[in-house]
């Protein structure tokens, strides 16, 4: 993983280098290979470097081409196309660095050169021409950037801790910010919590100069061309070979890999697809990474759906081997503390440990199934209402019974119909009512009246829920635009820095998503079976009868909970949360904190987890404002 760091002072004065430097002393574990700064009258600019053995000519950066000086947190995909559309001859190419092929497209095709990059990237280039900063990130948000225009300076930063080591160190928490993560943290916020940071969205590009700034919106996924073929069995092979590109593009290293692995479909797919193929070069997957707990007596066996048996067959069909969680009570207690500011609001604890191990395995790329629920192993919400939309009610109805199992009663099917079918149409008022994907926070995750008063236009907006559309690629294209799939990467991408890896994200692919979208909708999300698109994709690869139950993992999550919630009564009884704090009520926090339950149900996980968001917000409050 490498990082970007910049300021640039639009009135002219020359940069103080020794300020400069210490705000690039504060992301130096983001590069432990090399850095490279330049600084030069009122322009910074530093990259820190990790090796991650690309298979090509290493980064030297800040790189200059012309009038324009680039640094880039990239890892290029489909370089050889990228190189032909720039009329770069394969045997030049393969001796150019990306940041070099960055540069090259962006004297071709300025701004538009976003268009032509494939992979994960977050870049900034400043043309000396007319003194302009161009900001960009990959489609998705795998790797994140951030800035801030203030005093006639600009800075950005892969990580917000370079941000704001800059300048006087009054970088304020901005309220609002943390009243929408209180009255509901499921819904990802466009903000960042310092008032005047700000984050360069996913797809989306800035243009910065003295006279203000430009920002477009340079790709969402959607259907540009429809694909045609004559048997539909062919376009499970069109896919599968896109897909089998797509993790190929992500093995270019000659350092160690790992997976993920959850015994679930996507997961399974890429630990498989990737130890195949790095076997077939002499080499082996060093492991996959779950986050189920190792067989014990405090976690034993659960049965038939304890996703540990789908993992060890995987595990054996891949030969390699996998490392089992270790999270447990104190993982989650120094979750609870770390900042939320500066690492994301994330909350999958579980993957903490996980990055001390691929750390201690000497893994530097981990491939992961992030966001191929959303992608390509969807389950076709919205295809129900299409099919009802285009006058289908008895395939409709004959689906929805299929789904419910053949002799499971008529009731559950008409209920699935109304769910997935009807509800899509319904307005918002009623649509609240029966929403299946809302997880309320009564309590506000225990906000203070106050901040609920000044913030009440927060607190009744409409939240931004992923609502069923009445059309599943309507539906898929809000579930990619959404931002919780950036909102964890940029997590891990802050907890991976001093672990010295990156995570690659194969099933979100600019080329897959496109792919996928170009595929016709009963293609795609009909079938009888939710997923039954990707399981056709993946065909004999993966063993019959995978699903994914997760039922030891959320037994160690269910052990960590109640531990911790333990020590935080006792905290609360040893005067721990006697401070005040402006954000929360703290005495319904504290009454809800010493009521610790003898054991979990559903009720008390959910109450539990506004517990954690409190918290969280009671140690940002602590670190800014006690």
């Amino acid at each position: 993983m490498s990082a970007i760091i910049g300021c640039i002072d639009f009135e002219g004065r020359s940069i103080v280098e020794a300020t400069f430097r210490k705000a690039v002393a504060a992301i130096q574990h983001y590069g432990p290979d090399r850095t490279g700064s330049y600084v030069s009258g009122p322009v910074a600019f530093a990259h820190h470097f990790l090796e991650v053995g690309r298979l090509r000519k290493p980064e030297q950066q800040p790189y200059r081409l012309g009038p324009l000086i680039i640094v880039a947190d990239a890892l290029l995909d489909y370089r050889s196309e990228l190189a032909e559309k720039l009329g770069v001859a394969s045997s030049e190419a393969k001796f150019l660095s990306d940041s070099a092929l960055i540069a090259r497209g962006f004297l071709k095709f300025g701004r538009g050169v976003v268009n032509h990059l494939y992979g994960d990237f977050a870049i900034a280039i400043y043309d000396t021409r007319n003194r302009t900063i161009f900001l960009a990130r990959d489609h998705i948000g795998a790797r994140p950037l951030f800035y801030s225009i203030r005093g006639g300076f600009l800075y950005f930063c892969t990580d917000i801790r370079g941000i704001i080591s800059f300048g006087d160190g009054t970088w304020d928490i901005n309220d609002s910010s943390v009243a929408h993560y209180l009255f509901d943290p499921t819904v990802p916020r466009e903000t960042t919590f310092f008032s005047s940071v700000l984050r360069v969205k996913p797809g989306t590009s800035v243009q910065i100069s003295a006279d203000g700034s430009q920002q477009e919106q340079w790709w969402k996924p959607e259907q540009k061309s429809a694909l045609i073929l004559k048997d539909k069995g062919e376009y499970a092979d069109f896919i599968a070979e896109v897909v089998s590109r797509a993790i190929s593009e992500r093995l270019e290293t000659d350092h160690p890999v790992g997976s993920h692995l959850s015994g679930g479909m996507d997961s399974s797919a890429i630990s498989l697809l990737a130890s195949e193929k790095l076997r077939s070069r002499g080499r082996q997957l060093t492991a996959a990474y779950s986050w189920a707990p190792a067989l014990t007596a405090e976690f034993p066996d659960l049965g038939p759906n304890d996703e540990r048996r789908n993992i060890e067959i995987i595990s054996k069909k891949g030969e390699f081997p996998c490392r089992f969680n270790t999270a447990d009570t104190l993982t989650c207690l120094n979750f609870l503390e770390r900042g939320i500011e500066l690492d994301g609001t994330a909350d999958v604890f579980d993957e903490i440990p996980v990055t001390r191990q691929v750390s201690d395995d000497g893994v530097r790329v981990l491939l992961s199934g992030w966001g191929g629920d959303e992608a390509l192993s969807n389950h076709g919400e919205g295809y129900l209402s299409y099919l009802l939309r285009s006058g289908a009610f008895l395939s409709a109805a004959r689906l929805a019974r299929i789904r419910t199992g053949r002799h499971r009663s008529k009731r559950k099917a008409l209920s699935h119909l109304w769910t997935w079918g009807i509800l899509p149409f319904m307005p918002h008022e009623i649509y609240r009512f029966f929403d299946p994907y809302s997880y309320v926070y009564p309590n506000r995750a225990f906000a203070s009246s106050d901040l609920i008063a000044t913030h009440v236009n927060t607190s009744q907006e409409k939240r931004r829920r992923i609502r069923i559309s009445p059309g599943p690629k309507a539906f898929y294209q809000r579930l990619l635009m959404h931002g919780h799939i950036s909102e964890r990467m940029e997590t891990w991408a802050a907890w991976s820095a001093s672990k010295s890896f990156q995570y690659r994200y194969p099933f979100t692919d600019r080329v897959l998503i496109d792919a996928l979208f170009s595929l016709p909708i009963d293609v795609l999300f009909g079938g009888n079976q939710r997923r039954g698109f990707a399981k056709q994709v993946f065909g004999d690869l993966l063993p019959g009868g995978l699903h994914k139950y997760d039922q030891s993992t959320q037994l160690r999550r269910e052990h960590s909970y109640l531990g911790t919630w333990k020590t935080l009564h006792k905290n609360v009884n040893r005067g721990l949360f006697g401070g005040r704090c402006d954000w929360l009520n703290m005495a319904m926090l504290k009454k809800s904190l010493i009521a610790t339950p003898a054991h979990l149900n559903a009720e008390e996980i959910g109450r539990f987890a506004e517990i954690m968001v409190s918290v969280r917000v009671w140690n940002l409050y602590q670190r800014h404002r006690a």
